[in-house]
């Protein structure tokens, strides 16, 4: 009886189930009759349009999926993609009816190139949750989830409400007809398109728009992807934003023509590209230009002489391109330079006599290039120079005597606002001068692979701020410097190379001084000098507390496990398992050594 309750039970329970099923299922369309839905649908924007070529006369029968510019998912055979754009010579003409909402899988909607010219675009639009791809242009090279309405000649404000295409990944309202005429007066909708990969918008009157920019900027998938952005001949005014560059780093193409913008070009648009080519000469008609980055490309040539007669030039920075050729002279003559930076390139010839031509040249860095010859002493007159690199090329030579200093280049030493020197491998002879310690804010000096003589002087270890120092591969000789900033000098690299040379950190000892033990203290005590009357008194009185501080711990100890008592059992629970454990790993070391002597003899 109990088994036939229990079969009972479980076939009104699988009926249950099987009702429940059903009436979900009765309450939602079914995959036959949601399409017959859609294509009413169909034939309800069809019948709002004008059809002069007949473009449209496969619209009729069941099965809608097979109608021209009519795609479907091959599983549910929902309608997916709706594209008519204009193939023919004539357009389509009329309304788009309120119908397509009922297209609620839509991806891609392309009605480019017909005339809808006395309708705005329809808000309706928004509701499709699905749409991917919305196309307003010409451009048909993309074939994806889309919605395409260019130059379909609409008319009136762009509805705030396509913000609700949360998957929309190509929008496209422009127009290069006379026949349309979009406008929009807020851009904040354009920000809350979160997947929005390519932008086109040539035609639209974005005039009374605000922040335009900045509503771009915030698109998350434009700064992580390749975009075309094309706001051209829309009456925008203002500047176009500094960092537009650094916020879209991958934007391939920008079209800003027919506008009314002012300012300067962004320095985040030119530098970290792949430009190449030369620069041009109109170049030259910008009488106020006064910064030029146009480093990390690929432009080659010569520097072009019109440069020079920029009378606000302040900024140069061409580093690492393809320039070759000499220099020009003039720009040793530019009163107003204040950064050249030509390093990484193919430039030859002489450096440039840079003297009190440029009274406020503060950085020089020409390193990695093919200079010849040697340092011009007009160096030694750049009063506000801080940071000189010319590393890594074939300069010969003694720096000259009017620097005074480094390295028997004089005057160097003059240059007090100094931060970062690199003469390495310069094939330079001299001695380092004893007043280099008069560049006080040098914070790197690099003189290594050259040919420097004599000993190291003990200013160089004056200079509170030196974080970077390496004297390598040179021919210097006698004691390293062991005072102030040099005694926390480890690394003996810095020294490498230089064979003379002894004294800590090396392991070479200078003539005249004893051996140092590993710690650091004479091997010899009596050969030393005696210590002084209160180093003994600190030692005694250490070597007096220590007894005493031994028996106060050891007392402490012993009173914390008398007085608690949770203490006292962890602690002896805690002996008790590590003798425990020791006892059994010389039980089991034993053991293993009796095994091996009893299976040697057997193996033998």
């Amino acid at each position: 009886m109990a088994s036939y309750d229990g079969l009972v039970s479980t076939v009104l329970w699988k009926i249950f189930v099987i009702q429940v099923i059903e009436s979900s299922y009765s309450n939602t369309p079914t995959s036959v009759s949601y399409i017959g839905v859609e294509r009413e649908a169909l034939l309800k924007f069809k019948h709002g349009l004008t059809d002069p070529s007949r473009r449209l006369s496969s619209w009729i029968g069941e099965e809608c999926c097979k109608w021209e510019g009519v795609e479907c998912n091959k599983r549910t055979g929902y309608v997916l993609k709706l594209d008519i754009h204009k193939s023919y010579k004539c357009m389509l003409e009329g309304n788009i009816v309120h119908s397509l909402t009922n297209l609620k899988y839509l991806k891609y909607l392309d009605l480019n190139g017909n005339n809808f010219p006395t309708q705005k675009i329809p808000m309706f639009f928004a509701s499709l949750k699905k749409l991917e791809y919305f196309r307003a242009g010409m451009n048909r090279n993309i074939a994806m989830c889309t919605l395409n309405l260019s130059n379909a000649g609409f008319n009136g404000d762009i509805p705030r409400q396509l913000n609700n295409l949360s998957k929309l990944q190509y929008l496209d309202l422009s127009s290069n007809s006379d026949m349309s005429f979009l406008t929009s007066n807020n851009f904040a909708w354009v920000s809350k398109l979160s997947t929005l990969k390519y932008l086109h918008m040539s035609g639209v009157d974005l005039s009374k728009v605000k922040d335009c920019f900045g509503s771009i900027n915030m698109l998350p998938s434009l700064q992580s992807l390749g975009l075309i952005l094309d706001i051209s001949s829309n009456m925008l005014r203002g500047q176009v934003p500094q960092d537009i560059g650094d916020k879209m780093p991958l934007i391939t193409e920008l079209r800003l023509k027919g506008n009314n913008l002012t300012g300067g070009i962004p320095n985040s648009f030119l530098s970290k590209n792949q430009l190449s080519g030369k620069l041009l000469r109109c170049w030259g008609a910008w009488r106020v230009l006064e910064y030029l980055f146009f480093g990390d490309n690929k432009l080659n040539g010569q520097i072009p002489k019109f440069l020079c007669h920029l009378s606000s030039f302040s900024v140069l920075s061409l580093h690492r391109n393809g320039f070759s050729g000499e220099i020009p002279n003039c720009l040793s003559n530019m009163p107003t330079i204040f950064v050249l930076d030509l390093s990484d390139n193919e430039f030859t010839g002489r450096l440039l006599p840079f003297g009190p031509q440029s009274p406020d040249l503060a950085v020089i860095n020409l390193e990695k290039n093919r200079f010849v010859g040697g340092i011009r002493p007009q160096y030694c007159q750049l009063k506000y120079l801080k940071f000189l690199s010319l590393a890594q090329h074939y300069i010969s030579g003694s720096i000259p005597n009017c620097f005074e200093g480094i390295l028997s280049m004089a005057n160097f030493t003059k240059l007090t606002k100094l931060e970062n020197l690199n003469l390495s491998q310069k094939n330079l002879s001299g001695y380092i001068p004893s007043n280099i310690g008069d560049l006080k804010n040098l914070e790197s000096l690099d003189l290594s692979r050259n040919k420097l003589s004599s000993t190291i002087p003990s200013g160089i270890s004056s200079i509170d701020f030196l974080s970077h120092l390496n004297l390598s591969f040179n021919r210097l000789s006698g004691p390293i410097p062991s005072g102030n900033h040099l005694r926390t000098v480890d690394d003996k690299s810095v020294y490498h190379g230089n064979d003379r040379l002894c004294g800590a950190p090396l392991l070479n000892t200078c003539p005249g001084d004893e051996p140092l033990g590993s710690d650091g203290r004479d091997s010899d005590n009596s050969g030393g000098d005696k210590p002084s009357e209160g180093d003994l008194d600190i030692r005694n009185w250490f070597y007096a507390g220590l007894g005493h501080g031994f028996t106060v711990g050891f007392l402490g100890f012993c009173s914390v496990l008398h007085f608690k008592g949770s203490w006292r059992v962890s602690y002896f629970q805690a002996m008790d398992k590590a003798i425990e454990k020791v006892s059994i790993t010389m039980m089991i070391t034993m053991l293993c050594i009796v095994v091996n002597l009893f299976t040697k003899p057997l193996r033998s």
